[in-house]
């Protein structure tokens, strides 16, 4: 099943990653390179490849040059630190961006630390909003806030799933507690108030023929700008569009309350 985003936002980020590593130099660790390096060397290139998606890099190149980005280099500090149980920090990331310069940094690191275990903490009666949240949540109540939907619109081709893909987006809302967040108001505070798994379902919307693309542009609009009720609705919604047998649009729209830019691409990635 291939997806195709529309999402402008996405594009950009998307191309610029395609553009470092069309610049980058391309080369690779061999088999024998990784056999000869340290314990440390294979296990650096384990967490560089996980996150990065690919091993074509070397020991020289630079982290953001190969496919790395800030989001991913907070990821590399986690990982790095649980790994090694060293204390590095992000600004050793961007000042030294190459696997040889980190190794260097986990090797005569003198600092060392084993991160305790995040628990769950307890949680009050009320949740009360974030500064950014709240904000919005005046927003929407004074004006609306249309201009604070962050859609994207997949093209999906090949046999499709569609029981499988509304259990993959039910699950994704059951996984992130954000997603099935609502905003009500008590004693004139807007508070938070987290639904129940279970009960998020894939819209299955009208049937488009290819020829139809204004009344298909007019629909896919309708959908993206239908105002979200931040007290009762989840703020991920879906709709699933066929244009025939094998080829379908699946447009979804988030509120940018419970996300933003980089959450459709994390939404991608856990679907697939």
């Amino acid at each position: 099943m291939k997806s195709n985003q529309f999402n402008k936002t996405v594009i950009a980020k998307t191309g610029k990653g395609i553009l470092s590593l069309v610049n980058s130099k391309g080369s690779s660790f061999s088999d024998s390179d990784l056999v000869s390096y340290s314990e440390e060397n294979r296990f650096l290139f384990t967490i560089w490849s996980g996150l990065l998606g690919h091993s074509k890099f070397n020991e020289n190149d630079d982290f953001f040059q190969v496919g790395g980005n800030s989001l991913k280099a907070v990821q590399l500090v986690s990982r790095i630190s649980t790994q090694f149980s060293v204390a590095i920090q992000l600004t050793d990331v961007f000042l030294h961006p190459t696997m040889s310069e980190q190794i260097a940094i986990i090797l005569n690191s003198e600092q060392k630390t084993i991160l305790p275990s995040i628990k769950v903490g307890s949680r009050p009666p009320l949740l009360p909003l974030s500064y950014s949240q709240e904000r919005l949540w005046f927003i929407d109540q004074l004006e609306g806030s249309v201009g604070y939907h962050i859609p994207s619109v997949l093209r999906l081709t090949g046999t499709l799933d569609k029981e499988g893909l509304g259990k993959a987006l039910a699950e994704i809302v059951n996984r992130h507690e954000v997603l099935r967040t609502v905003y009500k108001e008590e004693g004139g505070q807007p508070r938070q108030e987290i639904q129940e798994k279970g009960g998020w379902k894939l819209e299955e919307g009208k049937t488009f023929h290819k020829e139809d693309k204004e009344a298909l542009q007019r629909y896919i609009e309708q959908k993206i700008k239908t105002p979200f009720d931040l007290g009762k609705d989840y703020m991920l919604r879906a709709t699933l569009i066929e244009q025939e047998e094998k080829e379908h649009l699946l447009v979804v729209t988030m509120h940018h309350i419970a996300s933003d830019g980089w959450s459709m691409p994390v939404i991608v990635r856990e679907v697939a």
